[in-house]
């Protein structure tokens, strides 16, 4: 029995795996559907700061010309007519309560409950300590106690009987990034 050279086997070998993969797989093909939104579907704006996922599953849209909820099928927007303190939304924070609460450009705060939006009844309070800056981002504990950052890298908190403590750490900016744990919240 003659038994055939080496190289023969393997561009046998070659040839049945270049055969092999020229059929198309269609198992392994792998393609993403996607959609596009934007003011003609509903969006307020095309200029989106944050977005946001509720604990319902609504999706929520920060933008410069207010807010935007989405269900999934569509959206509904709020601005200062329904609301809110500054139609420019930069951040957004969901609360145990399931509030969702707006971070404006004006500095001063509000949030979504049971269908509408309320001013944040110690705005004034904050004011007069943030004069010159503005609150970077939130947390509020199961005391209803709400920690705040500024954006020099001060912290505080205002308790919800409106008691307020604050603590400047920088005056100038250093290009430090600084950050605070509060329970599962990072500020």
């Amino acid at each position: 029995m003659k038994q055939e050279p080496f190289y023969l086997n393997l561009k046998q070998a070659v040839f049945c795996v270049l055969f092999l993969f020229s059929f198309p797989s269609s198992g392994q093909e792998i393609t993403f559907e996607h959609i596009v939104y934007g003011t003609r579907e509903g969006l307020p704006s095309s200029e989106t700061y944050e977005i946001l996922q509720d604990k319902r599953g609504n999706i929520w849209f920060s933008t410069d010309a207010g807010i935007s909820r989405f269900d999934g099928y569509e959206f509904e927007n709020f601005n200062t007519n329904d609301g809110l303190t500054d139609n420019t939304v930069f951040h957004m924070y969901e609360d145990f309560k399931g509030r969702i609460w707006f971070l404006t450009f004006n500095f001063r705060l509000c949030y979504f409950e049971e269908g509408k939006i309320h001013p944040f009844k110690y705005n004034d309070k904050l004011r007069s300590i943030l004069s010159d800056q503005y609150i970077r981002s939130i947390s509020i504990d199961s005391n209803e106690t709400m920690t705040f950052t500024g954006n020099r890298f001060g912290l505080g908190s205002i308790k919800k009987n409106g008691t307020l403590t604050y603590q400047a750490t920088s005056k100038t900016r250093t290009g430090k990034i600084g950050f605070y744990q509060n329970g599962k919240d990072l500020l």
